[in-house]
């Protein structure tokens, strides 16, 4: 069975590990982007849901 990937956007570090670590231990693969650029820049059509902050640099969630 495939394993769902999820990409998570935020600028909070202690967030994005928290997050990160409770989804892999469910089963997921995670990928982490630190703003809403970073995350357009990486994000493809194999992605099968995004988390994302409201409030981040550069771009935020609802831009994103």
């Amino acid at each position: 069975m495939k394993k769902l990937k999820i990409l998570i956007v935020d600028d909070d570090s202690s967030m994005t590990c928290l997050f990160k670590t409770f989804l892999e231990r469910a089963g997921y693969e995670v990928v982490v982007a630190t703003d809403g650029i970073e995350a357009l820049e990486i994000w493809d059509e194999s992605f099968d849901l995004m988390m994302t902050d409201y409030s981040m640099p550069k771009m935020n969630g609802r831009q994103l």
